[in-house]
């Protein structure tokens, strides 16, 4: 997808609000949009981006960012995950016969990213002193603040991490045929101090997006 404009999107506007103000500098990002927190909000801001502001979809690229919490034992506050795929957690049509975040009838559990911006990601973080975690990172709409569930999710996922928006946005992206990635900068380690930890680490999560974001430009632009 050389040469192809960009949206970066984020829920909150703590996350992307550095982001907006280097948005002139950034050659190859055409929209830095705020989704709203969730699913819902997450998957029509995206469907809208793609349906009124961009004329060709085909010839487009989302990267999400954002914070998210940390599942996997070892995770840290400050440590940087790029997703590979991704999972809704929190749909479960298992009585039915089907497996654990299958969308029912649809045959599709998960999405997985777009492997040049999953690249251009990998790339931008060691540029700038980054070693980031690539795994799984599964959404749904709660707040996970309880070890026992954070290990739950991990026994039942294998994954890395958990947020509110990145299979929201997959899905909507790959019904749309748009390549997608998703960063993530945990926050939290999704424990009874998660809450704290969170409010706590949304500026520096918010300083190490913007540093990504800038690597992967730079990137992007050398190789046009």
């Amino acid at each position: 997808m050389n040469n192809h404009p960009l949206a970066v999107l984020a829920a909150m506007p703590q996350e992307i609000a550095l982001i907006k103000k280097l948005k002139p500098s950034l050659q190859c990002v055409s929209h830095v949009v705020v989704t709203g927190v969730g699913k819902l909000q997450a998957g029509l801001a995206v469907q809208e981006l793609l349906a009124r502001k961009i004329k060709h979809p085909d010839q487009f690229g989302l990267i999400l960012v954002g914070s998210a919490g940390a599942i996997v034992p070892g995770l840290k506050p400050g440590d940087v995950v790029l997703s590979i795929d991704t999972v809704f957690h929190d749909v479960d049509a298992t009585a039915l016969g089907f497996a654990k975040g299958e969308i029912p009838f649809t045959g599709k559990k998960s999405w997985k990213a777009d492997e040049t911006l999953l690249t251009v990601a990998h790339k931008a973080c060691h540029a700038i002193g980054i070693t980031p975690h690539l795994g799984t990172v599964i959404t749904g709409d709660r707040f996970v603040a309880e070890a026992a569930d954070a290990k739950r999710l991990f026994d039942e996922h294998c994954a890395l991490a958990v947020d509110w928006e990145t299979a929201a946005v997959a899905f909507v992206a790959d019904a749309a045929d748009v390549p997608w990635v998703s960063i993530r900068v945990i926050s939290d380690t999704a424990d009874d101090k998660a809450e704290n930890h969170f409010r706590q680490n949304l500026p520096s999560v918010a300083h190490v997006l913007a540093e990504i974001i800038q690597a992967m430009d730079r990137i992007l632009r050398d190789k046009s």
